[in-house]
């Protein structure tokens, strides 16, 4: 009986000290469980430093007045007899006035009128393309009148042939 006592006590002298890695092996899942968590929270919800607060608020200026141009008619480029009908109005920074823009009207038409005329049948075709045409078309007018006046531009008609 003796070699049996002393059989059994190596037995549970090992398994007590099985027994606390167990805790600890369980412990350290647990903490490695709650960083990769909170890692990926981060990532999916957004960083929320300083660097991505003013990433996401970027300065958005305020639409004032919309002002209606003329309709335009222009041979598209790339031969042949294709053409654009098209009425545009421009969307003007808040404070200024459509006065003040009526006084540029001559500069204004004559930078749509280039880069209308610029353009192809097959480059006006999609969505992209023509919201494309209408940065290009802010940025050439604000060029032409010298200030950054126009801050959007609206096709009320479009038309291809």
């Amino acid at each position: 009986m003796a070699a049996r006592s002393a059989e059994a006590e190596p037995a549970s002298a090992d398994a007590s000290v099985a027994k606390p890695k167990k805790p600890v092996v369980m412990i350290a899942m647990a903490v490695v469980t709650v960083i990769v968590l909170m890692i990926a929270g981060k990532s999916v919800l957004g960083g929320g430093g300083k660097h991505s607060a003013k990433e996401k608020a970027p300065v958005v200026e305020e639409i004032g007045a919309t002002v209606a141009l003329d309709e335009f008619l222009v041979n598209l480029s790339g031969g042949g007899d294709h053409y654009l009908k098209a009425a545009i109005s421009i969307g003007l920074r808040k404070g200024v006035t459509e006065d003040a823009i009526k006084e540029k009207t001559a500069p204004i038409r004559d930078a749509v009128v280039s880069v209308l005329s610029s353009q192809t049948l097959a480059s006006l075709g999609t969505e992209k393309a023509r919201e494309s045409l209408k940065e290009e078309l802010k940025t050439k007018i604000n060029d032409a009148t010298g200030d950054k006046s126009v801050l959007k531009i609206y096709f009320t008609s479009f038309a291809t042939q």
